[in-house]
């Protein structure tokens, strides 16, 4: 088995590039047999550099969130994967209380003790490892320029939110699950996981393992419902909210009377509509710590 490290180099600041160098020290000094690829904007190019790894390898993606989403999506096979969270969220490291010591990852990447995780899947063939949603989140990030999220990390996105409260359209949608229940909303999270946007526990019945996604959805539209969500999703009270429907599907319709609302994939802009989401049936062999958070 060879170690890969999947590195997105402008992560960090930069500093994804050099703690693969510092991780690849580490491993080949235990005997182990290491190669870093880094991420390109054309993904031909990422998979051609990619030929080289193989099913029975592992890969450790070095980068946020976005980054494992990127690599999940090119096609490479691997045996077991890890995530060494650089981003401003660092959504996967929260939900499995991933180490960020290198000492530590080390030790767990040695362990080998692996989650299978269930990604979720659009219409189109996207996979995503955390969730879906759309509404006024996506909305924001539409409103957040990359050049400031890069200089001022999380919060470029409250200055984005701001503006977006009063100015966003919050138009309708429908969610339609596999029993047949529909949900009328002007914003939902489909999740494949408890936490959002960072450490928010937002869909506390979610489970990567599930077949199942975890869904909340806010059916009023306007600033006031949602400066509410987030208010009690900041106090850790998002169960606590009467307005909102919480459910549970292994596949969700979506349907709009007009223009699709804006959506996002794993923390980043989807700029496609989605039509269906539904379970992927091959799982992730994520590494993780043997003692997991509650």
């Amino acid at each position: 088995m060879k170690t890969f490290l999947i590195v997105n180099p402008v992560s960090g600041k930069g500093e994804g590039s050099r703690l693969a160098t510092s991780l690849g020290e580490r491993l080949r000094t235990a005997g182990e047999s290491v190669a870093v690829i880094e991420t390109h904007p054309d993904m031909d190019r990422f998979r051609q550099a990619c030929e080289a790894v193989c099913a029975e390898d592992r890969v450790v993606v070095i980068g946020g969130d976005g980054t494992f989403h990127y690599f999940l999506n090119a096609g490479v096979p691997f045996g077991q994967a890890a995530f060494y969270g650089m981003g401003t969220a660092n959504v996967i490291t929260v939900e499995f209380g991933l180490p960020s010591e290198l000492d530590a990852f080390v030790a767990m990447l040695r362990t080998g003790h692996t989650v299978p995780c269930l990604p979720g899947r659009t219409d189109d063939g996207t996979r995503f490892f955390m969730m879906y949603s759309f509404g006024i989140d996506a909305h924001v990030l539409t409103q957040v320029p990359q050049k400031l999220k890069n200089r001022i990390g999380k919060a470029a996105f409250s200055v984005a939110l701001a503006k977006s409260l009063f100015g966003y359209d919050y138009p309708p949608c429908a969610l339609v699950l596999d029993d047949g229940r529909r949900i009328e909303c002007t914003f939902a999270i489909i999740s494949r996981f408890k936490h959002y946007g960072g450490a928010y526990a937002v869909t506390a019945n979610a489970d990567p393992e599930s077949a199942r996604f975890a869904i909340v959805a806010q059916p009023r539209g306007g600033w006031r419902p949602a400066m509410g969500m987030l208010w009690r999703a900041w106090r850790r009270q998002l169960d606590r909210d009467p307005g909102l429907i919480f459910a549970e599907s292994s596949s969700v319709r979506l349907e709009w009377p007009d223009t699709p609302p804006p959506g996002q994939l794993d923390g980043d802009l989807f700029a496609r509509p989605v039509r269906e989401l539904t379970v992927c049936d091959r799982p992730v062999p994520l590494i993780v710590p043997a003692q997991l958070p509650s």
